[in-house]
Order: C-alpha cells, then sequence, then structure tokens
C-alpha cells in the first residue's frame, strides 16, 4: 500500500511565516523571483557555487540558499553576491519553501515537497565524481531521468533558463506541470496519506493479536 510520507502531510499545512516579513527578513525586492536552492554534502558545491556566480546581478531574481546539515562548505564566491542569501542548516524548512517561488537542487527529497506545493523545480546535474558514500548510484539523476523540472547541466544552461524564468510567464506554467505530471506518475499521495497510514497500522497488529 502507497501511503505517501505522514511528515509531508502536516508540515504542508503550517508555515509560521508570510512572504512580506520573509522578503522584509532577508531584503529581497518585491519584485524579485524567490529561488531557491536546497543543496546536499556533495563535493561539487563549488561547481554548483560557480554556476550560480555567474547568473546576472541585474536580473529581477534572489537566490535563497538552503544548506543541507551535512554541507559543511562556505560558499565563499556567493556569500556576499547581491541577488544571493544563504540560510543556516537549522533554518525551518517549510518557511523556506512556502516563500520561495521555485527551487533549484540535485536530488534532495526538498524536490517532492516543493512539488507537492506548487514549486516549479530545477534540476542541477553537474558532473558527479563517484564516491563510496555520498555518489555510489543513479539516486542524483532521479529527479533528472523522472523529468521532474527543467534539467540544468551547466552554467549556461543555469543563466538560459533563470533569464526564462524572470521574461516568460508561460515558461514557469510549464515547469509547473513537469512537477505535476512526475507526482502523478511517482504514486505521492499526500491528503489521505494520515487515514492511509492509520489502516495500514491496524492492519499490522490486528495480524499479529
Amino acid at each position: 500500500m502507497v501511503t505517501g510520507n505522514v511528515k509531508f502531510y502536516y508540515e504542508q499545512k503550517y508555515t509560521a511565516s508570510f512572504k512580506e516579513t520573509f522578503c522584509g527578513k532577508f531584503n529581497i525586492p518585491s519584485n524579485h523571483y524567490i529561488l531557491g536552492f536546497t543543496t546536499q554534502p556533495h563535493q561539487t558545491n563549488d561547481k554548483l557555487e560557480k554556476w550560480i556566480e555567474e547568473i546576472p546581478n541585474n536580473l529581477p531574481i534572489t537566490i535563497i540558499v538552503k544548506k543541507h546539515r551535512l554541507d559543511q562548505y562556505k560558499y565563499p564566491s556567493i556569500n556576499k553576491k547581491i541577488n544571493v542569501r544563504i540560510l543556516s542548516s537549522n533554518y525551518p524548512l517549510y518557511d523556506f519553501l512556502y516563500n520561495i517561488n521555485g527551487l533549484m537542487t540535485i536530488a534532495s527529497t526538498t524536490a517532492f515537497e516543493a512539488a507537492l506545493l506548487g514549486k516549479p523545480l530545477l534540476i542541477l546535474q553537474p558532473i558527479i565524481p563517484y564516491n563510496y558514500v555520498l555518489s555510489n548510484n543513479q539516486n542524483n539523476a532521479f529527479f533528472a531521468q523522472a523529468k521532474a523540472g527543467e534539467v540544468i547541466e551547466s552554467a549556461k544552461d543555469l543563466i538560459q533558463v533563470v533569464t526564462k524564468i524572470t521574461t516568460d510567464p508561460s515558461f514557469i506554467d510549464d515547469l509547473k506541470r513537469k512537477g505535476n505530471k512526475f507526482l502523478a506518475e511517482a504514486h505521492v499521495p499526500v491528503d489521505q496519506t494520515p487515514i492511509l497510514a492509520k489502516k495500514k497500522i491496524e492492519e499490522i497488529i490486528l495480524k499479529h493479536l
């Protein structure tokens, strides 16, 4: 039985933040598209930083970097970039997800959560060297292979897509449709998750009485 994720169900129902408060707190211009980036503890984070660094400052976009709790990289090149804000790893995830307009990541499960909130996805696909712990299978290509969003393979790709996001509303609609199609094909139920989970737990308990 596919129940969905109970955490997704309850977390997406609540947020302690509002958009105006969020933008004020991080000094984000009201006309900016807010693009989130959830990091992972990869040895390619310096490469992704260079991609972000190349995004022109004159585009109406702010990048919000939400660090993974195991990501120790300091992002020195973009830390003071005018259109980048870096959050600590313990910043509330759903305050972040609710207030961004879109999300980019390699393969973080936050892509599921963002898609469930209707946020379009940019799937970053740098070349990731083999690592027997962090990169030993095809997990890092999951969202790209599933066509959950726009696949980005270079800084040039990222600049082109970010420019399109800020100039072409229909492109954002296309990205949202990709996300919805991905969720439908991935069978990620949420609305009935607590009921389904409760039913399954009861079945397991009854079998062992």
